[in-house]
């Protein structure tokens, strides 16, 4: 008889790695903002806000627990193929894995392999959960397996996926921009630096040293790109949700809206 406990018990764990992964994330990215100075150049009749501290590295331990929290889901995703296979009353094997692929081609070639002994039906509800069509008619978006297909080759086969800490914008104090009072009458220009933030970065410039402006800047840790952009795009525990979802969306599928709601 299959059993799925194994499995929930890996999403649960991933899921509490998650959490605890992007609260220190957050811890970090709020102790950099006290380095990022307001800076007010009279001769030059402008401000900036520049980062004044050393560039923010972050551990390279959170590239190793980023690596396990991927490895449980996509574990996970493999358990679930095998139990699919006891479901059918056949023996799971060596060659048993859950497929993620992007075209037609690989699939016809994969879920010969694959899913050997999983029934019809069920590989037909895998096919469904493929990137390739985008998951139609599903509650939850397949690119997360697909984000969580290429983060887990990256990082086993590769090298670390390593993130960063980023500026990702800025909002005035609150939610608007606040500018009050000017020292000049020219039109207010101003630059913004988005991306990695390194030591002696310029995060904003304004053309006018009078104007009273706070701004909250918007600051997260993202992934280094690998060969597809499109993976990395988002911030982290962003990304990292995504693959979770996805997964849990899978299960769902897969054991018919089995029991997993109590995995967070």
């Amino acid at each position: 008889m299959p059993n799925f406990e194994g499995i929930s018990a890996k999403i649960r764990r991933a899921a509490h790695h998650a959490r605890s992964l992007e609260a220190d994330m957050d811890r970090f990215c709020m102790d950099i903002r006290p380095s990022i100075v307001h800076e007010v150049h009279e001769d030059a009749a402008e401000q900036a806000w520049v980062f004044r501290g050393e560039t923010p590295n972050v551990p390279i331990d959170w590239s190793v627990r980023l690596g396990e929290i991927l490895y449980l889901l996509r574990s996970a995703l493999d358990h679930l193929v095998c139990q699919l296979v006891r479901a059918n009353g056949q023996e799971p094997g060596r060659h048993n894995a859950f497929p993620i692929v992007r075209n037609e081609e690989a699939w016809r070639r994969r879920a010969r392999s694959d899913l050997k002994g999983v029934s019809q039906a069920d590989v037909n509800r895998i096919r469904r959960l493929q990137p390739i069509d985008g998951g139609i008619g599903l509650s939850f978006d397949v690119s997360g397996l697909s984000r969580l297909h290429s983060l887990c080759n990256a990082d086993k086969h590769r090298h670390l996926i390593l993130p960063f800490v980023s500026v990702d914008g800025f909002r005035g104090r609150n939610s608007q921009p606040r500018f009050e009072g000017s020292s000049s009458s020219r039109p207010l220009q101003g630059r913004g630096h988005l991306g990695k933030i390194e030591e002696g970065s310029i995060l904003l410039r304004l053309n006018d040293a009078g104007r009273n402006f706070k701004p909250d800047f918007q600051i997260s840790v993202r992934f280094e790109n690998i060969e597809d952009p499109e993976v990395t795009a988002g911030t982290v525990p962003h990304i990292v949700g995504d693959c979770l979802t996805a997964v849990r969306g899978a299960i769902r599928v897969l054991t018919r809206g089995g029991s997993f709601g109590s995995v967070h």
